[in-house]
């Protein structure tokens, strides 16, 4: 019975392809208690085209798909300065008492670029005194994206700064909370000392858990009058799976700690809250392919990311297409391709560009311009049916490349992810709660499906863009 819900918590863990949870044995408190007696869906799928870590994080805290939310990759393209801008990017927010991230520029960021509402923030719009949420992951976007606009707190680690630290969209006062002080005061030199290490460690992991639990305690979560949502999210496995593979030890490491400090964090909740109602939801925000130098007599393969831009360039020029000011063509990233400004016959470029990715590149199965994605005019094709719903059109490229089956652009990692495949978008979908009758479905589901399922829950609106189906499973198993 899931009737006056006082926590709901979301955790996501970055890059975990479900199939990953079948070879290792689970903690029978942490994941396994969530798959294993609670409501698993074990083919659930992301439905956008482009599978990566801001538009799936997005998708889980939205049900909406990129073409209404406007999160199409990590990158969007600004075709006015014809640069990337980052997806949670915000010059007029900035982090509080830390360095912006790796990136060259002084980056602010906040939810601004989101253009729909999340879950969190339908709760907070009909319950603003009365109910608080908060989300916390490794990465800015990961947190930003769950939390969204209207959060209490979205916080997510600084690594110049080796600090937790959030943005001023979220804290006004610019002071950070005296328990994420104490936090940055006893963890600081401990991620000094790991360095550029501390992404891919288990000390990750458990701090993000330590977080969250602090979170949890010194904000009352689960004892307000109206429902709290604890976001959390993993980014260790993502880290580690580009560096190691999707099947290596390393990895089964990660999984370890993971599971862990899940069972930790549902422990910790079901001890204080007692008979209160709260909700357990264990999801990722996408998949990954395999590691192709171990498998070289299957078809796959990388290309070269650096060099497709140059290619394609010699090859437009060939074709008559050039620009007085810069390449014709940009690649944003992931087969994204923007033409320069000044090209006055943007149709005709585009059909060139086309076809010089479908006869200049190995790994390319073919390629769409703008016109063609927003006209409808592309096969109706099982693994092409979402590239529409996932084109935002004033942040969307000239031409998009739709990549072969295990073939991909990141010739820097061991593992990437980046399409439409099953082995990018299979994540796992398990929801657990005390009381909860256990059930596998073997159907294949959609993650937006959750956002508009918990907000049944909740008994609040939907997201705005939250458009799929209701997970009828779980409401039948909650009456």
């Amino acid at each position: 019975m899931l009737t006056s819900l006082a926590l709901l918590v979301v955790i996501v863990i970055d890059q975990l392809r479900t199939d990953e949870l079948f070879r290792v044995k689970l903690n029978p408190a942490g994941i396994g208690k969530l798959i294993n007696q609670g409501v698993f869906y074990d083919d659930a799928h992301h439905t956008q085209f482009f599978n990566m870590t801001c538009p799936g994080h997005v998708a889980i805290s939205t049900g909406a798909e990129p073409g209404l939310h406007g999160i199409m990759l990590n990158d969007d393209w600004d075709p006015k300065s014809e640069k990337p801008v980052y997806c949670v990017e915000d010059d007029t927010h900035h982090w509080i008492q830390a360095a912006a991230d790796e990136k060259d520029q002084n980056l602010g960021t906040s939810a601004k670029r989101i253009l729909t509402t999340t879950l969190g923030d339908e709760v907070k719009m009909l319950w603003p005194n009365e109910s608080k949420i908060f989300a916390f992951g490794f990465k800015d976007r990961s947190a930003i994206a769950l939390g969204g606009h209207l959060a209490d707190g979205a916080y997510w680690f600084a690594p110049k700064s080796n600090v937790w630290t959030t943005s001023d969209a979220y804290l006004k006062s610019n002071t950070l909370p005296k328990w994420v002080s104490e936090f940055n005061e006893k963890k600081y030199a401990v991620a000094k000392s790991l360095g550029r290490s501390y992404a891919s460690s288990t000390q990750s992991v458990e701090d993000v858990t330590a977080l969250a639990e602090a979170a949890f305690d010194n904000e009352n979560l689960g004892l307000h009058k109206k429902p709290d949502i604890l976001w959390v999210s993993y980014s260790a496995h993502d880290v580690v799976g580009h560096s190691e593979g999707d099947a290596s030890p390393a990895l089964e490491k990660i999984l370890e700690a993971e599971d862990k400090s899940i069972a930790r964090l549902i422990g910790k909740i079901q001890n204080k809250l007692q008979k209160k109602k709260f909700l357990v939801v264990l999801t990722g925000d996408h998949g990954a392919g395999i590691n192709q130098a171990l498998y070289p007599a299957i078809p796959g393969g990388k290309m070269k990311e650096h060099q497709i831009e140059e290619k394609l360039n010699e090859c437009l020029t060939k074709e008559g297409i050039q620009s007085h000011h810069r390449k014709a063509a940009v690649q944003l990233h992931s087969g994204h391709f923007y033409l320069a400004n000044d090209i006055k016959d943007k149709q005709n470029a585009q059909q060139k560009t086309k076809y010089c990715l479908q006869t200049e590149f190995e790994g390319i199965w073919n390629a769409y311009t703008r016109e063609e994605i927003l006209s409808g005019a592309i096969p109706t094709t099982s693994w092409l049916k979402n590239l529409i719903s996932s084109y935002y059109p004033s942040r969307g490229a000239d031409v998009i490349s739709v990549f072969k089956p295990y073939w991909n652009s990141h010739d820097d990692v061991v593992v990437s992810h980046e399409t439409s495949y099953d082995y990018d978008s299979w994540v796992p979908l398990a929801l657990w709660w005390p009381g909860v009758i256990k059930k596998t479905i073997h159907r294949r589901t959609q993650v937006t499906s959750l956002a508009p399922t918990l907000a049944r829950l909740l008994k609040t609106r939907r997201p705005s863009g939250a458009m799929a189906d209701y997970l009828t499973e779980v409401l039948d198993e909650s009456k």
